[in-house]
């Protein structure tokens, strides 16, 4: 079963990330927001008692979150230009401290796959499993994002 959503997961960003190839900027901005509209979205809906508990969701939401980042976590070449139909860029911050940056989004990585235990337990543990979501990925977004438009 986790194979299977694991490859629904895979499969459902694959024509994204077609579309961006040979661009790591699009790319990234591809995956970080199927990330947003089809991992954490969905996560966030249940914690707020939005849309009831789901296990099934939970799982395939969090195939989304990880498999997106593992790809992602090699998208800033150095001093790649941000993508100019995005909603949100990469500050220059990220080259000037490439470290820090790596470092915070290996942390995301580790808090999403630590998470996922919570979440998949019911609707409280999904709450939790949003907040450490939220400070993960906070952390690294109030540094090294910038919006655009």
């Amino acid at each position: 079963m986790k194979a299977f959503v694991f490859t629904a997961a895979i499969i459902a960003l694959s024509p994204l990330a077609a579309l961006a190839q040979s661009d790591p900027a699009k790319e990234r901005n591809v995956l970080m927001r199927g990330i947003q509209d089809n991992g954490y979205n969905p996560l966030r809906a249940m914690a707020q008692g939005k849309q009831p508990y789901d296990k099934a969701a939970v799982e395939q939401s969090y195939a989304v979150i990880q498999g997106g980042l593992e790809k992602a976590a090699g998208l800033w070449p150095a001093n790649t230009p941000s993508h100019p139909d995005s909603r949100f860029a990469s500050s220059p911050k990220v080259w000037e401290n490439k470290a820090d940056f790596d470092a915070k989004f290996a942390e995301a990585k580790k808090v999403a796959a630590s998470s996922k235990t919570l979440a998949v337990a019911g609707q409280d543990g999904v709450a939790a499993a949003v907040k450490q979501l939220d400070v993960a990925c906070g952390s690294c977004h109030e540094t090294y994002r910038v919006r655009q438009r």
